[in-house]
């Protein structure tokens, strides 16, 4: 059964990014800086569509590191639509996206490995589907090789996602349905229903938010909180966050 429809943010600000990913809408996979708005600040909004390809982490990367001076630190990551792809590539853009501290926005559909990224940020946003299943295997890969060794590979890669969606606070009974869910098949989540299981944030950054801006008053009944000061504490976040990740690639540990 559905769970019963909530508000994410503002309605305003729902339609101003709807209006964002239709005009910027790519029909490749693409990883893009969004298209310029009226409305809404675009200058720091990272859009991701399309399958996910192996050296899709590296053009992100990229696509940091040559961002002028106005455009960082990003603030948030659209992703959608797209039906998923390379899960250990998904697994590190992941890894990014968390470290980054970027908000997710979640448009169209998000599945299969999609939803690695999407379950990654510290504060997310479900306007569109996500689906979920367990990892996925080229037939070819199973055909090739000894039995033996798929199922140490199966298990090896299963052990991965497993530890990867517990690192982004979702719970083992979530996990477990995801795992006992074929390839083949998908267990798919409305927005409303997604934003019941997963909530809008890791519980680690919702406390500090709350130890943060708890006094203030609350402008977001949805969240309990208070929108000024969470754009400013986020901001501040993923500021450092970048000057942090930007030292490790200059010293070779990223």
């Amino acid at each position: 059964m559905e769970a019963e429809k909530k508000s994410h943010e503002p309605t305003a600000i729902f339609s101003l990014f709807l209006m964002l990913f239709c005009s910027s809408l790519a029909f490749a996979a693409d990883i893009r800086m969004a298209a310029p708005q009226e409305k809404i600040d675009t200058s720091k909004i990272i859009v991701i569509s399309g399958p996910i390809e192996r050296g899709d982490t590296e053009s992100l990367i990229n696509l940091i590191l040559q961002l002028p001076e106005e455009h960082i630190p990003v603030g948030t990551l659209i992703l959608g639509p797209s039906a998923g792809g390379n899960v250990e590539e998904a697994m590190s853009i992941g890894f990014l996206v968390r470290t980054l501290k970027w908000k997710v926005v979640v448009l169209e559909q998000c599945y299969s490995s999609c939803s690695l990224i999407a379950l990654s940020g510290v504060y997310r946003i479900f306007l569109g589907e996500v689906g979920l299943h367990r990892p996925y295997f080229d037939p070819k890969f199973y055909s090739d090789m000894d039995p033996y060794y798929v199922e140490q590979w199966h298990r090896r890669v299963n052990d991965q996602v497993r530890k990867f969606l517990e690192d982004a606070y979702v719970s083992d009974s979530v996990i477990d349905r995801m795992m006992s869910v074929s390839s083949r098949e998908m267990w798919t989540l409305s927005a409303y229903q997604a934003d019941d299981i997963f909530s809008n944030f890791h519980p680690y950054f919702e406390e500090l938010i709350f130890g943060k801006c708890g006094d203030l008053p609350i402008t977001v009944p949805e969240y309990g909180m208070n929108l000024r000061c969470l754009t400013r504490e986020i901001t501040a976040m993923q500021r450092q966050s970048l000057i942090t990740f930007l030292r490790a690639v200059m010293e070779g540990e990223y």
